[in-house]
């Protein structure tokens, strides 16, 4: 996750291990918190990567499964797959 103050929808792209097999999709720091209680949002710079943010998701994987697709609700396409 990058924080758009720091990187374009294009670099975000562009630092993916495969970048043609990714989609770009923001999604409101609010609007995360809303999604479930204690659910966060947190800037965590890289040397390489200053745009580098972090959902702290639960360490369940059943909640993990159920948070991802609430947050895949909230979410809105910035740059789909390329063709």
């Amino acid at each position: 996750m990058e924080w758009n103050k720091y990187a374009t929808p294009e670099q975000a792209r562009s630092r993916a291990k495969v970048p043609h097999d990714n989609a770009i999709i923001a999604m409101g720091v609010a609007s995360v918190r809303q999604v479930r209680e204690g659910l966060d949002v947190e800037h965590v710079p890289l040397n390489e990567n200053r745009a580098h943010s972090e959902i702290n998701l639960p360490t369940d994987s059943v909640e993990q499964a159920q948070v991802r697709v609430l947050l895949s609700r909230i979410a809105m396409m910035i740059l789909p797959l390329p063709c």
